[in-house]
């Protein structure tokens, strides 16, 4: 049989686009022959931004740079993953819109990883997440926690460290051959959870914000207080948290901020491919002691509260 010049080649490259639901799909088609065999290997690639940022309560993914910052008593979720060959991360500022404080710690663990899947299938607009015979579909799945009141974040915290406990969960609402418990597999001792280096104001402190000086008074079994009206609020210091997923490079800092300065407090530098049983905080020392110069003594004695929330080994153990 006689063929025309190209019929006979091995391989060929396609690369369609296409428009669906608004965003735009690359399709690349592998064609191989072999024999009277013909083998279709394709796979989407996700249109996602370079460089995105997360704001409160929202979430999103990017295909190289992602970062959000003002995290308080908020948490960042952060995933690596690789999808259908495509390296990607996803990231949700999360403002606790769940109340944790009724769930036990697989409850909350459960409602993380269901969290997690739909948010993520809503942005690669995917319908499931695992492999078939076609194509890989998520692998090498790599998930940090971070920021957080220290009290606060504790449950979230400790839901998220049975990930890292060899023994096995019987999960009620995750069903078998599920997308969250295909994830859950994934994450098995491939999590990273850092410790809070920030808390709540207290009552008190939130009165602050609007009486700047307290004059306590005690008659017995009345306690009361009178005030000065001020507009002066103090607040710890809160989280920003950047990650490419190119490098796998993942950089924390703990920002200052008041009516004196603002400057980074300390910083932290990882690769989370490799991980580690201790991590470590460096301290801004230039930039504290330049700021003690100009800060008033309610700052100092502020400033000196932080500085004691930044634990030795930033690694969360419960």
């Amino acid at each position: 049989m006689n063929h025309k010049h190209g019929d006979d080649e091995s391989k060929k490259m396609h690369c369609i686009e296409k428009k669906r639901k608004g965003k735009v799909y690359l399709l690349y088609s592998k064609v191989e022959k072999s024999g009277s065999q013909i083998i279709n290997m394709s796979s989407n690639n996700i249109n996602a931004k370079k460089n995105v940022y997360v704001p409160i309560g929202k979430f999103d993914i990017s295909q190289e740079h992602i970062h959000t910052d003002a995290l308080g008593p908020c948490l960042c979720v952060l995933l690596h993953f690789v999808f259908n060959g495509q390296i990607l991360c996803f990231m949700e500022h999360y403002s606790f819109d769940m109340d944790e404080n009724k769930m036990s710690r697989k409850q909350v663990l459960e409602s993380f990883l269901i969290r997690i899947c739909k948010y993520l299938k809503r942005k690669i607009g995917s319908g499931s997440i695992k492999p078939n015979k076609k194509c890989t579909k998520l692998s090498e799945a790599r998930l940090v926690i971070a920021g957080g009141d220290i009290n606060e974040g504790a449950l979230v915290k400790n839901a998220f460290t049975l990930l890292n406990n060899n023994s096995s969960i019987n999960f009620l609402r995750l069903k078998a051959n599920s997308d969250e418990l295909y994830l859950y597999q994934l994450l098995l001792n491939n999590t990273i959870i850092f410790k809070s280096i920030t808390r709540n104001l207290f009552d008190y402190e939130e009165a602050i914000g609007k009486f700047d000086k307290l004059i306590y008074k005690t008659d017995i079994d009345l306690f009361f207080f009178t005030a000065i009206e001020t507009s002066t609020r103090m607040d710890f210091p809160s989280l920003s948290v950047h990650y490419n997923c190119l490098t796998k490079q993942l950089t924390m800092k703990i920002r200052w901020s008041s009516s004196s300065g603002k400057f980074s407090l300390a910083s932290m530098i990882i690769n989370i491919q490799s991980p580690s049983t201790q991590y470590y905080w460096i301290i801004n020392q230039t930039k504290i002691d330049q700021f003690k110069l100009r800060a008033t003594l309610r700052e100092k004695e502020r400033l000196s509260e932080a500085l004691r929330l930044i634990p030795a080994n930033a690694l969360f153990i419960p």
